[in-house]
């Protein structure tokens, strides 16, 4: 039976889910209430995971609804649900329309890359850091991307527009403060960004497969899945559309296999067979493609670099253990000793464990006091948010920050 109908439902999902999660980065006029922040967040895995180690409730269960669709399906999150991931999708749809995508064919698993970069993060993870799982983690990228590159910009647009309606004494457009504006709050999601889009325009998502640590993990789960996408052996005429088309170059088309660990559930395949050779299955299905091999040499050499980052972990010095606070001059001595976190913290250790550093909080702010950090909590709290009264003041019984986390 052909699963056709399969990518026009992934399109339409993951277009709801992109627009939702963008709008809470963007909305400069406060339209979406703090109160539906956690409903649309919900399914996003770490700040999900992170909230019910926290504190365990339904409404942070998102992850074990991923966890449980991944054992279903594979890594449908990546495609339906991580904005990150649906943004490579919508630019490597839009270097079609450019006429610059690249014809895609099978490559060999660079596990030599991504599960070294997981048993990393984990370490750091173990040690009490967050700052690897920070920069790593698709939706806190997604979420500074949007909350410090693409909301200024939005803001400029606004206020140019209302500036012309004024003159036509039009005012349903209004001026908005953009806050405080500094290269080293905008250095990491400027990364970010030109590595996104290289990645994707010119090696579709070889970002999940690689450097992401949440496909990585949701990758391991789906060699578990009941249902997976199969090459039917009987029809397929190895015409070769479905590894052209396929984002995560797992198709080999020569073997007829499917490295599922890699799929992202994009669908695309499917589409685009002409035999309809290609279509999800279940495990037991006759015929089916069995996992790849273990090759318990990795495990020696990710258990061996565990230990290894654990170990270098635990080598604090002053410069990672102790926030980093430069004086600046003014007309009144300004003696910081420390770095003043959001409000609700409870204490800068609980805050800079746990923060993931997504500005959804710096995007709420009524008064822009809160601001990303660079070195102010030290390494381990790089890009964190932070209160800079010397820009702001916090408004009295305000807490969008404490609401939207």
């Amino acid at each position: 039976m052909s699963q056709k109908h399969l990518r026009p439902f992934r399109v339409v999902v993951s277009l709801i889910i992109l627009v939702s999660v963008s709008a809470l980065f963007v909305d400069y006029r406060e339209f979406i209430p703090a109160s539906w922040h956690q409903y649309i967040l919900y399914p996003q895995f770490v700040p999900s995971l992170i909230r019910f180690i926290t504190a365990p409730s339904v409404i942070a269960s998102g992850f074990i609804l991923v966890v449980l669709l991944s054992l279903l399906y594979g890594r449908v999150y990546c495609s339906f649900i991580c904005p990150l991931g649906i943004l490579q999708d919508l630019l490597g749809w839009l270097s079609g329309k450019l006429h610059i995508v690249r014809r895609y064919r099978f490559r060999k698993a660079m596990d030599y890359l991504r599960y070294p970069l997981l048993a990393v993060t984990a370490a750091f993870l173990l040690a009490g850091s967050m700052i690897v799982l920070n920069l790593l983690d698709p939706y806190s990228s997604f979420g500074r991307i949007f909350s410090d590159l693409v909301r200024p910009g939005v803001v400029v647009i606004n206020n140019l527009l209302a500036g012309i309606l004024e003159k036509m004494e039009v005012y349903f457009l209004f001026r908005v403060d953009m806050g405080l504006f500094t290269w080293r709050s905008v250095l990491i999601p400027i990364l970010a960004v030109l590595l996104i889009v290289w990645l994707s325009l010119w090696h579709g998502r070889l970002y999940c497969n690689t450097v992401c640590p949440v496909g990585t993990v949701l990758g391991l789960l789906s060699r578990f899945s009941l249902f997976r996408i199969r090459m039917d052996a009987s029809s397929c005429t190895k015409c070769g559309k479905c590894a052209a088309r396929c984002k995560s170059t797992c198709i080999d088309v020569k073997n007829l296999k499917v490295d599922f660990s890699r799929c992202v559930g994009c669908c695309n395949c499917m589409a685009v067979c002409p035999e309809s050779s290609i279509r999800y299955s279940l495990k037991t299905t006759a015929g089916a493609v069995a996992a790849p091999s273990t090759d318990t040499g990795k495990r020696d050499f990710i258990g061996k670099l565990v230990v290894g980052a654990l170990a270098l972990a635990g080598l604090k010095n002053k410069v990672w253990g102790q926030p980093v606070v430069k004086g600046e001059k003014g007309l009144i001595p300004n003696a910081k000793t420390n770095p003043v976190s959001p409000p609700g913290s409870i204490s800068i250790k609980h805050f800079t464990d746990r923060c993931t550093a997504c500005h959804l909080c710096v995007t709420v702010c009524p008064t822009h006091v809160l601001q990303p950090s660079f070195l102010e909590y030290g390494l381990k709290g790089i890009s964190q948010p932070r209160m800079d009264y010397a820009v702001e003041y916090c408004n009295f019984e305000c807490t969008l920050c404490s609401q939207v986390c």
